[in-house]
C-alpha cells in the first residue's frame, strides 16, 4: 500500500488554546497557563484571580516536527505580549511604592517637625507657669468650684445642706400678679367715673402725691414689660427661645465656675504652704469616716451590707428605724426644717391673703359708700332743682296776676275818665 504514512498524536483543533512548548515536548495543563517571569526568575499564574489548583495532565512526546514548528511560533507571540504586560506592571507597582515611600518619607518629616515645635512650645509654657499642665489641681479646683456653686444654689450653710422650698415663689409671683391687676381695674374704674362726670369738676383744684405718681410710673413700666414679653414669645413659637436659654444659662454656669475656680486656685495658706481645707476635702473627708466606721462595724460584729453600702441589723425587720445612717438623719433632719419653713411661708402667705382679703373688702366698702353719697347728692340736686323750678313758676304766676290786675285797673281808670270828660262838655253845652 502507498501513500501518506499514517501518523499517530494528540490532533490539535484550531480553536484550541496555545499549547506551551519546551525543547521539543509539549505540555499543557487544564485551567490555566503558565508564564515565565523573567524579573522574578520564577514561573507566575497568569489568572491571579482564581486560586485553582491544576493538575497536568499529560505530555505528549514525540510529536511531529512540522505540527509542533508552527504551534511553536504562536507561543513566542502570546509569551512576548504577556511578558511586556507584566514588566509593565511591575514597573508600575515598582514606581508607585517608590511614590509611596517618598511622600511617606515627607510626611514623617513634617511630623517629626509639628512635634519638637510642639514639645518647644510646651517646654516654654511650663518655663512661664510651671502649673500650666497640672491637671489634677485644676480638675480639683473644678470639682471645689461646682461644689461651692451647688451650696450657693441650694442656699446650705457649713452645718447641712438646706433646699428651698419649691412651690412658695410661684405663689407669692402670682399673689403680686393679681395685686398689679387689682389696681389697674381700680384706675380703670376711676377714669371711667371722671369721664362720665366730664367738666362736672373740672374748675376744682386736683391734689396728685408722690407716691401715686411713683406707683403709677411702676405700672406704666410693668406694662411695657409685658407687652415686650409677648412680642418676644409671638416672635419666638420655635424652640429658638429655648435653646437660646439653655445656651445663656450654660454659659453663665461656665463663667461662674470659672470665677469660683480662679478663686480657689488662690485658697492657700501663706505660713504652711498647703492648700486650705475645702468643701471637697471636707466631703471627702466624711465620705473615708463613714466607709472607716463599716469596716469597723462589720470587723466586731455580725453585719451585713446591702447594696447600697448601708450596713443592715437584723432587728430591722422587727421595727422600722434602725437602719439610719448619718446620711439618713440628716436627710431626715432636713425634711423636717423644710415642712416647718413650708408651714411658716404658707401661715406668711395665708396672712398675706387675709390682708389683701380685708383690704379689698374695705375698698369695695369705700366705693360703695362713695357710691351712695354720689347718689344721695345727685338726688338732692334733682330735687333742688325741681323746688327751684316749682318757686320760679309761682313767681311767674304771681307776676302773671298782678300785671292783669294793674292792666284792669287802667281800664276803669280811662272808663271813669272818659265819663268825667262826658259830662263835662254836656254841662259847658248847656
Amino acid at each position: 500500500m502507498s501513500g501518506k504514512p499514517l501518523q499517530f498524536g494528540l490532533n490539535v483543533s484550531k480553536t484550541s488554546k496555545p499549547l506551551a512548548v519546551s525543547g521539543g515536548k509539549l505540555s499543557f495543563t487544564l485551567g490555566r497557563k503558565k508564564v515565565a517571569n523573567p524579573l522574578a526568575g520564577q514561573e507566575r499564574d497568569s489568572d491571579e484571580e482564581q486560586n485553582d489548583t491544576s493538575a497536568t495532565i499529560t505530555t505528549i512526546q514525540d510529536f511531529d516536527s512540522v505540527g509542533s514548528n508552527s504551534h511553536d511560533r504562536l507561543d513566542n507571540g502570546a509569551d512576548a505580549t504577556r511578558i511586556a504586560a507584566a514588566e509593565e506592571r511591575e514597573r508600575n507597582r515598582l514606581a508607585s511604592k517608590l511614590e509611596q515611600q517618598r511622600v511617606n518619607a515627607e510626611l514623617r518629616a513634617i511630623q517629626a517637625k509639628q512635634v519638637a515645635a510642639v514639645e518647644i512650645a510646651e517646654q516654654l509654657a511650663k518655663e512661664s507657669d510651671p502649673t500650666l499642665f497640672d491637671y489634677d489641681t485644676a480638675y480639683d479646683y473644678l470639682k471645689e468650684a461646682s461644689l461651692i456653686k451647688q451650696r450657693q444654689r441650694d442656699g446650705a450653710n457649713d452645718d447641712s445642706i438646706r433646699k428651698k422650698p419649691r412651690y412658695i415663689e410661684a405663689l407669692l409671683s402670682a399673689s403680686s400678679k393679681r395685686k398689679i391687676e387689682l389696681e389697674r381695674a381700680e384706675e380703670r374704674k376711676i377714669q371711667r367715673e371722671r369721664e362720665e362726670d366730664g367738666d362736672k369738676f373740672g374748675e376744682k383744684d386736683m391734689f396728685v402725691t408722690e407716691a401715686y405718681l411713683q406707683r403709677k410710673e411702676e405700672l406704666r413700666k410693668i406694662e411695657e414689660e409685658e407687652k415686650r414679653k409677648e412680642e418676644t414669645e409671638a416672635n419666638n413659637r420655635d424652640m429658638t427661645g429655648f435653646y437660646k436659654n439653655i445656651l445663656e444659662r450654660q454659659e453663665a454656669d461656665a463663667v461662674d465656675l470659672a470665677k469660683i475656680a480662679a478663686l480657689a486656685a488662690q485658697n492657700i495658706n501663706d505660713d504652711t504652704g498647703k492648700h486650705k481645707l475645702t468643701l471637697l476635702d471636707e466631703a471627702l473627708e466624711t465620705e473615708r469616716l463613714e466607709r472607716e466606721r463599716q469596716r469597723q462595724i462589720l470587723e466586731s460584729g455580725n453585719i451585713i451590707m446591702n447594696d447600697f453600702d448601708e450596713i443592715v441589723d437584723k432587728r430591722q425587720l422587727l421595727a422600722g428605724g434602725l437602719n439610719l445612717t448619718v446620711k439618713t438623719l440628716k436627710q431626715i433632719e432636713l425634711e423636717r426644717k423644710e415642712s416647718e419653713e413650708r408651714k411658716e411661708l404658707e401661715l406668711k402667705a395665708k396672712q398675706s391673703r387675709d390682708a389683701e382679703q380685708r383690704a379689698q373688702r374695705v375698698r369695695a366698702q369705700r366705693a360703695r359708700e362713695q357710691a351712695n353719697r354720689s347718689a344721695k347728692a345727685s338726688l338732692q340736686q334733682q330735687e333742688q332743682k325741681k323746688q327751684e323750678a316749682a318757686e320760679e313758676a309761682e313767681q311767674n304766676k304771681a307776676r302773671l296776676e298782678v300785671m292783669a290786675a294793674s292792666k284792669v285797673s287802667d281800664i276803669q281808670v280811662q272808663s271813669a275818665r272818659d265819663r268825667y270828660l262826658a259830662r263835662k262838655k254836656a254841662d259847658e253845652s248847656k
